[in-house]
């Protein structure tokens, strides 16, 4: 978290955005106990991103204002045009990567093979290659034509989508940014067309579009509205941004149901919206729960299971001491039992102690108990 916020901040010269970013995204709360460290670390990199670099934001932002709340109708439209871009994007980007590994080809041809599809679109539409800043900034100042901003969006999405499939190095923040500031522009210059007194600048859509498209891909709506905000410092522009960006991620979370990242991550295996009380049961031996075997020894519930020394009977009657105690609980209702042996984790299969549902249950609370704690700050 940390190490995200030191660079969103840096990157965007956008600190306050970078904290938020670190904690909607990755750390996935607001703990008290990981917002210190994690200020400390954006005003770092901001700092020395400043003295290096200089104090000036990411993008060339001309100046511009929401001309009037008639507009509120046209935001809301462009945060569902944003949704479905957002959505082209994801979509695309696991489909070319599901088709790779698909694909005859061996893996070490993989790169060759995106490198010059990525090759022959850029001959093309040179703007796509690189993250793209330039190409945006062109965007915001209405540098580009209605059906070039729209070929750019279609580009860059494929772009973006065979390089992460093919196992390229790289990212999909920028590549967001860039998809929204395209969407938002034509999307300007069509509603400038057909109400040209009600319609703010194509620049202002441009920007309102970045934030759409970026926060419905991210999922975080949150810093991706303060970004918007520390780049222009414009209130009204803000709460077009928070209007668009928040029916861009909304839909994106009914249909996709997830953004980019989890999406990503449960292809992988890794359930990040499960109960965190699993996550726990999963980090809980049979070892910290059982009774040993020397306390067992003076107990009448204990002694049978203890009489040899070792279980006779087959693996599935028992557990290993360094099971988890979600592995435990699972083989307690398959058997319908409220206590199991555990064993040793060698070959002689003798037995180390006893382990019971009401002792896990006690571990386990006593587990979110200090997880309650740490979030709350106290270390204690």
């Amino acid at each position: 978290g940390c190490g995200v916020a030191s660079a969103v901040a840096a990157s965007f010269n956008a600190p306050i955005a970078g904290v938020f970013f670190a904690l909607e995204v990755v750390v996935g709360s607001y703990a008290l106990a990981a917002f210190a460290p994690v200020v400390i670390a954006s005003v770092t990199g901001t700092v020395i991103a400043r003295i290096h670099v200089g104090d000036f934001p990411a993008f060339i932002v001309p100046e511009f204002g929401i001309v009037s709340f008639l507009e509120f109708p046209a935001f809301i439209m462009l945060g569902l045009v944003s949704a479905a871009a957002a959505g082209m994007f994801m979509w695309s980007t696991m489909l070319t990567e599901d088709m790779f590994k698909r694909a005859p080809a061996p893996p070490w041809s993989r790169p060759m093979i995106g490198g010059f599809a990525v090759g022959v679109i850029a001959i093309f539409f040179p703007q796509v290659l690189g993250v793209g800043y330039e190409a945006t900034d062109l965007a915001l100042t209405t540098s580009l034509s209605l059906w070039l901003l729209i070929a750019l969006v279609i580009a860059k999405t494929a772009a973006t989508a065979i390089s992460l499939g093919c196992g390229f190095a790289g990212g999909v923040f920028s590549p967001s940014l860039f998809i929204g500031a395209m969407v938002g522009g034509a999307f300007g210059i069509i509603a400038g067309s057909v109400f040209p007194d009600y319609a703010s600048s194509p620049s202002a859509y441009s920007i309102i579009g970045m934030g759409a498209v970026a926060a419905a891909v991210l999922g975080a709506p949150i810093s991706t509205i303060l970004i918007v905000f520390e780049i222009t410092g414009d209130y009204s522009v803000t709460i077009a941004v928070m209007i668009a960006a928040a029916v861009a991620t909304v839909v994106i979370q009914k249909i996709p149901g997830k953004s980019f990242f989890h999406w990503q991550l449960e292809r992988r295996g890794v359930d990040i919206h499960r109960d965190r009380s699993h996550e726990l049961l999963r980090s809980i031996t049979a070892r910290e729960t059982m009774i040993d075997a020397a306390r067992l020894q003076a107990r009448h519930d204990g002694g049978q299971l203890l009489a040899t020394g070792t279980l006779a009977g087959p693996r599935d009657t028992a557990v290993c001491a360094d099971d988890n105690v979600e592995t435990v609980l699972a083989l307690m209702d398959e058997h319908g039992v409220e206590h199991l042996a555990v064993i040793d984790n060698g070959e002689s299969r003798r037995v180390v102690g006893m382990v019971s549902r009401g002792d896990i249950h006690a571990a386990h609370n006593r587990a979110l108990i200090a997880v309650k704690g740490y979030k709350n700050g106290d270390h204690g």
